[in-house]
């Protein structure tokens, strides 16, 4: 009956809610208002989580499995339909490798510095472990599109090549952190030299049973199918490529992630499936904003202190990535070396790397990078917004 309950609570706040988030409000002394992003379902997830109401224990959360399968596929389904080689090939060159060469620097800077300092803080000691350490750097390295949305339209005209290449990084740079994000969450198990755990001839095993649903599902939906069951079908997927994902060892996330990506380059429904996938955008964001505030851990009360010490290591990552992409490649001469700090913003698709990875390791260093990179999306989305507005707006606003 919890579990029912639960369920029905979290199904309608998340239907009945997101109407009043990704909006400006005023709210008393603000007197510019204040962004609803969304972000503040993670209070809600809190207040249902162990911290709160306990609806949403570890027990509850376990058996809503399904249900967190179905979001962290649609997050990877998502990111692989932004890689259509046709219009890929249209876009130009430069945008590409910026967008690949600003991610691995932000990966590489905030894994050094999370290795380095995050186990100088009692109780954070864990988060040096490689599996902690990749999912904190692949996640830094995501960035939302949407952020730039916050920034009115007439107000970037002067910089509009600038946008422009924001707008490509935005959307591209977390494919291939989160490849080597899986890669290191299919071989975890394996380093830590576990007999419980498969041994490579039943990962192998498992791959290619993996590989042969996704195929399966791409050349299915290759031949276009009846609308009123379209839905059921790619819901379907995703839950059953999540599932298989995760007895045989390998990223739920980066198994969408491919599914979507042969999908996208396919199916002749690709562009009826992507508006399915975005329909639903804001409703399974929240819902991915819920289990991670359940989830999420308040103590140590150090954790803070390594939100602070990662959103620093990424910032410096996005800027320096940037800056390094502007001094190799030709990119407008509109570059400067602040223009990393547009993209700050977290994105959905390092909140889901972070939630597949607590769902995995819930006991141990799951919680602990989870309250690391929530307390430094929090930080981001407050002071994002500011960031922005200095690099774009021509004149200070009145």
């Amino acid at each position: 009956m919890k579990i029912l309950f639960a369920l029905f609570v979290i199904l309608f706040l998340t239907f009945a809610g997101y109407h009043f988030s990704f909006r400006k409000v005023k709210v008393g002394f603000f007197s510019k208002g204040l962004w609803l992003t969304g972000n503040e379902y993670l209070l809600v997830g809190l207040a249902l989580g162990s911290w709160g109401l306990n609806l949403l224990d570890a027990d509850t959360i376990k058996a809503l499995t399904p249900l967190s399968a179905l979001v962290l596929g649609w997050a990877g389904m998502v990111c692989g339909f932004q890689f259509e080689i046709s219009k890929l090939k249209r876009m130009r060159l430069p945008y590409l490798w910026a967008a690949l060469v600003s991610g691995l620097v932000c990966m590489a800077i905030t894994a050094a510095c999370c290795y380095i300092f995050l186990p100088l803080f009692p109780g954070l000691e864990t988060l040096a472990s490689p599996g902690a350490i990749l999912a904190l750097a692949a996640a830094a390295a995501c960035t939302a599109p949407t952020g730039l949305a916050l920034v009115a339209e007439k107000a970037l005209a002067a910089k509009r090549e600038a946008i422009t290449l924001l707008r490509h990084i935005a959307a591209l740079d977390g494919a291939l952190p989160l490849l080597i994000y899986a890669l290191a969450f299919t071989a975890m198990p394996l380093a830590a030299g576990s007999q419980a755990e498969p041994g490579i001839s039943a990962l192998l095993a498992g791959g290619a049973a993996l590989g042969l649903i996704i195929v399966l599902f791409a050349v299915f939906l290759a031949v276009r199918p009846p609308q009123s069951e379209l839905l059921l079908v790619v819901m379907g997927m995703i839950v059953l490529t999540s599932g298989t994902a995760s007895l045989t060892g390998f990223s739920p996330l980066a198994a969408n992630f491919l599914l979507g990506f042969l999908l996208v380059n396919t199916s002749s429904a690709k562009e009826r499936i992507y508006q399915m996938l975005f329909s639903v955008e804001k409703p399974a964001y929240l819902l991915l904003l819920i289990f991670l505030g359940a989830l999420w851990s308040l103590l140590p009360l150090w954790l803070f202190a390594g939100a602070l010490v990662f959103l620093l290591a990424r910032l410096s990552g996005k800027v320096t990535g940037l800056f390094a992409a502007t001094k190799l490649l030709p990119l407008p001469e509109k570059t400067g070396a602040s223009l990393g700090l547009g993209l700050l913003g977290q994105g959905g698709l390092g909140l889901a790397i972070m939630l597949e990875f607590a769902l995995k390791h819930p006991h141990s260093t799951g919680p602990l990078a989870l309250g690391v990179i929530l307390g430094a999306t929090i930080f981001a989305d407050l002071f994002g917004p500011g960031f922005l507005r200095r690099i774009f707006y021509r004149e200070p606003r009145p």
